[in-house]
């Protein structure tokens, strides 16, 4: 909301939504009662997210499974949407990508090779495609569940929107949703 919407009353929706801010630091700091000191530190991790998301278009939403990831991408999705941008809505799984809206998977979207598992090479988008038109205009991307991709395969998406989109930035500098649950991947041991 900070960042795609045009909020004309701050401090009363502060004032509402503090508590639910605030919850993290009072349970890291095994706390039981909210005090300015928590507030301040709600305040600055907001600061420091929104602010850094106009400098840096990658943005990722960890969040406990179950906690309503998938809700709050949506309301991003159809906001943005309702202004009239291209927004994008990917997941890691077929699964993940039915609770999107429009959802669909990211090697189905964006054309991503299979590749082993220390191999990079860029998705399947030609410049001159259909998919490359589209991605020209688009505003946003979302990608549920990306803690279940290998990381090869966002880098190998970075490196084709760089180059389709002629732009050096983080995702051809298309702003970069993304959200999972590190505490939902098991540990791999390698040749357990």
């Amino acid at each position: 909301m900070l960042v795609f919407s045009d909020l004309e009353d701050q401090s009363r929706i502060w004032e509402e939504t503090k508590d639910l801010f605030a919850s993290d630091f009072l349970h890291h700091n095994n706390l039981t009662e909210y005090n300015d000191e928590i507030y301040l530190d709600a305040l600055d991790d907001i600061q420091e997210h929104t602010g850094s998301m106009f400098d840096n278009n990658g943005i990722f939403l960890n969040a406990s499974g179950g906690t309503g990831k998938s809700f709050v991408l949506n309301i991003l999705l159809d906001s943005v949407r309702s202004q009239g941008k291209i927004v994008l809505a990917v997941a890691s799984s077929g699964i993940a990508a039915t609770a999107l809206h429009g959802g669909r998977t990211a090697h189905n979207m964006f054309k991503i090779p299979l590749m082993e598992y220390n191999e990079i090479r860029p998705c399947g988008i030609k410049k001159t495609s259909e998919l490359a038109k589209l991605l020209k205009i688009t505003s946003l991307i979302v990608w549920d569940e990306v803690v279940m991709a290998n990381k090869n395969t966002l880098t190998a998406l970075d490196i084709t929107l760089r180059d389709v989109l002629e732009n050096d930035k983080f995702m051809g500098g298309i702003v970069f949703v993304c959200a999972g649950d590190f505490r939902q991947i098991l540990p791999v041991i390698r040749g357990g």
